[in-house]
């Protein structure tokens, strides 16, 4: 049994996972990395989902919205910020409803991209330059076939 570290882009949570005999969706969907690699346990939004502090729950949820604004030029206001439980889930971010990459997946029916005939397709390239983090993720699934 080996570990695998999955260090998302948020300074909050590190994720560490021990790999046992699972297959790979399993291993997909338990470690929550969504289907273009994004680290969904590590992301700032999913923790504030988790966040059982109002006013901690709040804050973080400025945050998003400020990076929202900032880095993505999204008219995101902190109310506009709601739950959400990974791309897997029926619970989105508002963004993650609309992602291209995922309604590929879905639309094949892949548990992630990791699986796809065509990875790394240009969708995941356009991730990959935002997250570099993202590709290693999914080699790492990819290798557990």
């Amino acid at each position: 049994m080996g570990i695998i570290d999955f260090h998302g882009m948020s300074p909050y949570i590190p994720v560490r996972f021990r790999v046992a005999k699972r297959t790979p969706g399993e291993f997909a969907m338990e470690l929550m990395v969504g289907y273009c690699g994004l680290d969904c346990a590590g992301c700032l939004i999913h923790q504030a989902t988790l966040e059982r502090d109002e006013q901690k729950r709040y804050a973080m949820r400025s945050d998003v919205a400020r990076i929202c604004r900032e880095r993505y030029g999204l008219s995101v206001e902190t109310d506009d910020v709601g739950d959400c439980d990974g791309c897997r889930s029926e619970t989105l971010f508002v963004t993650c409803s609309k992602c291209e990459i995922r309604k590929c997946a879905t639309g094949k029916n892949l548990v992630s991209c990791a699986f796809c005939g065509q990875y790394a397709c240009h969708l995941l390239q356009q991730i990959f330059i935002e997250d570099s983090g993202a590709r290693g993720r999914l080699d790492k699934l990819r290798n557990h076939l």
